[in-house]
């Protein structure tokens, strides 16, 4: 049903996707005229490190970069990145601008400052609903409109998507897995991250006593009808706007798409194929983001500041490598002429001797 449509180039940057709950990193390579994930990561994030897609806690966030590159073995520091929290439409990215709080710039901001702490090189940023646009494509005609589903923790972002790219789009703060998450808390007095565990453990299949998985699912069953109903109006807003067009099929990601039932919920409410996306389908879509000029992400680049910022750590990277090489071709040279000081050395001590 859907298929990626990779650029034929090998990798230059790692994608990585910011979120509450987690960071993302996905490097890729190219072979034999595909391109393929190399590297993987992902680190949790402790409660409140990003709150409505501001980094609040940038040491924690620092922190976890860094175990990131360490255990994705990544081979490069460049980094194309988005940050979950802003609400945005079609009209939004039309004249998005970084200082627009509509394409939440403050997040931008502090999350490009953030990864260079952690020593990485913040490329360019991107809306997640032009990362979701290249994820998935028709593989014919026939096919109308593919509408990708982004259902993070804290934000359900809609991007349709047509033969000629991105179509339509719309995002809806605060109804990700959270609520859920929020609900499981009140009702059985747990803790959060309790909570988070008893959603990932019923729906891999663990066992669970009758009562707990009962009120589970039925909470669980509330909170995906909200978010099919969230996209049921997406795509009728969408219709209407493009006079009668419709969706031939649904591509699910993020984190909610493993929500038990959240599947089979879309697949009874739309007649149309439902599809659950690679977990990795949006860090991967960034990481094949030119990041120069790209037309995807040519109002989504950088603020003037960061750039400054980021050739100044550039700068600061190739001078400590001068003074490495430096120091490394002074060292060659010494031990090379090190037999023949001494060898000098021994003449002038004979030369003495004699007189």
């Amino acid at each position: 049903m859907f298929a990626f449509h990779l650029t034929q180039r090998s990798s230059y940057a790692v994608g990585v996707r910011f979120e509450p709950s987690r960071i993302q990193a996905v490097e890729l390579r190219s072979s034999r005229g595909t391109i393929d994930i190399a590297h993987t990561a992902e680190i949790a994030l402790p409660e409140g490190a990003i709150v409505n897609g501001v980094i609040t806690d940038r040491n924690a966030v620092t922190t976890s970069l860094k175990k990131a590159w360490k255990k994705g073995k990544f081979t490069t520091r460049n980094v194309i990145f988005c940050v979950d929290g802003s609400t945005i439409t079609s009209s939004d990215l039309a004249d998005a601008d970084q200082t627009d709080a509509r394409t939440n710039g403050l997040a931008i901001q502090i999350a490009s400052e953030t990864l260079i702490d952690a020593r990485l090189t913040p490329l360019a940023t991107e809306a997640i609903p032009v990362a979701l646009a290249r994820t998935v494509q028709p593989i014919s005609r026939d096919q109308e409109a593919i509408a990708v589903v982004d259902i993070a923790s804290d934000v359900v972002t809609v991007a349709i998507v047509g033969a000629t790219g991105l179509q339509f789009t719309k995002s809806y703060a605060n109804q990700g897995t959270d609520i859920a998450v929020l609900s499981l808390e009140s009702t059985f007095g747990i803790s959060f991250e309790q909570a988070r565990a008893r959603i990932r453990e019923i729906s891999v299949g663990a066992h669970l006593s009758i009562e707990w998985q009962q009120r589970t699912l039925e909470i669980l069953h509330t909170w995906n009808r909200s978010v099919v109903g969230l996209v049921t109006d997406c795509v009728e807003q969408f219709s209407a706007e493009m006079y009668g067009s419709t969706i031939t099929a649904i591509a699910l990601t993020g984190e909610g798409a493993k929500v038990i039932g959240i599947a089979d919920c879309f697949q009874s409410s739309f007649e149309c194929a439902v599809t659950i996306l690679e977990d990795y389908a949006l860090p991967r879509a960034l990481a094949r983001t030119s990041g120069d000029g790209d037309e995807h992400s040519r109002s989504n680049l950088l603020p003037a500041s960061v750039r400054e910022a980021v050739i100044l750590l550039r700068m600061k990277v190739w001078i400590v490598r001068a003074f490495i090489a430096l120091g490394i071709v002074s060292i060659v040279l010494w031990l090379y002429q090190q037999p023949q000081l001494n060898e000098l050395n021994e003449q002038v001590q004979m030369l003495r001797g004699g007189r």
